[in-house]
């Protein structure tokens, strides 16, 4: 069983060093490039817990949608009901998108940066930060675990594969 979560703010415009090295000025212009082409019917970018992602591991959901609101890269999320209790205790409250390079053989939109996977991160650091909180969950949740769970950051992987 899925539950649909809505405007989860992934990314916002900068520039970033990912946790394989790679630079990448992350733009506007290649933010609204990269929700232009996203098509799911073409490529459906998995939900991951964290970004060490194998031929193996599960997707705990899917991206349905890839959108922008101002300047900001927001998706919506199809995840299955016990990632979505882990992720009103606050186990994994942060956010990383993984892209594929627009030059990299296995990205379905060649020569435009696109969605790979969304990763869930719990106490792993993010590059990108200071995203909105995932507005699905009520004041009350967030406000039960203000106290239990320490601030997380999840990080930006620009995959090469």
């Amino acid at each position: 069983m899925f539950a649909l979560i809505k405007d989860v703010h992934i990314a916002k415009p900068g520039r970033y060093l990912s946790g394989e090295g790679v630079d990448l000025d992350l733009s506007e212009e290649k933010l609204i490039e990269a929700a232009s082409t996203y098509d799911k019917n073409n490529h459906t970018a998995g939900t991951t817990l964290g970004h060490a992602v194998t031929g193996a591991s599960p997707s705990w959901g899917w991206v349905d949608k890839l959108y922008m609101k101002g300047e900001n890269l927001y998706c919506d999320l199809n995840v299955s009901e016990k990632l979505k209790d882990w992720m009103e205790l606050a186990l994994y409250n942060k956010r990383s998108p993984s892209f594929y390079l627009p030059n990299n053989k296995h990205n379905p939109t060649p020569g435009k940066l696109h969605l790979r996977h969304l990763a869930l991160l719990g106490a792993e650091p993010p590059v990108i930060k200071g995203l909105e909180d995932i507005a699905s969950f009520s004041e009350e949740q967030r406000l039960a675990y203000d106290n239990l769970v320490a601030f997380g950051y999840g990080l930006v992987t620009f995959s090469e594969d």
